[in-house]
């Protein structure tokens, strides 16, 4: 796959693909924020959701097979981090 077609397939399922299977990404990752912040007790925003899940994208890429898909949702949800740190959104406690 081209530097090209992985930049444009990352847009691609943050835009459309992920936002029709999972909805509104700015509500489902500030729900995801609640829920971790309670459960670790910590503040949890929901640009750290991004971040994180990009970290657990970049360790599945480390073992098995090389799977482009690593890559791409981790690109994804850098692009999403950023964009909701942009808009300030903040997380519980």
């Amino acid at each position: 796959m081209r530097l090209e077609e992985i930049l444009d397939t990352a847009k691609l399922q943050i835009t459309d693909v992920k936002a029709k299977q999972h909805g509104d990404a700015k509500e489902s990752f500030v729900f995801i924020a609640k829920l971790w912040s309670a459960y670790l007790g910590i503040r949890i925003s929901a640009d750290d959701v991004g971040q994180l899940m990009s970290l657990l994208k970049i360790g599945r890429s480390k073992f098995g097979d090389y799977n482009v898909d690593d890559y791409v949702d981790s690109i994804g949800y850098q692009a999403l981090a950023a964009w909701l740190k942009k808009l300030k959104i903040e997380g519980p406690m």
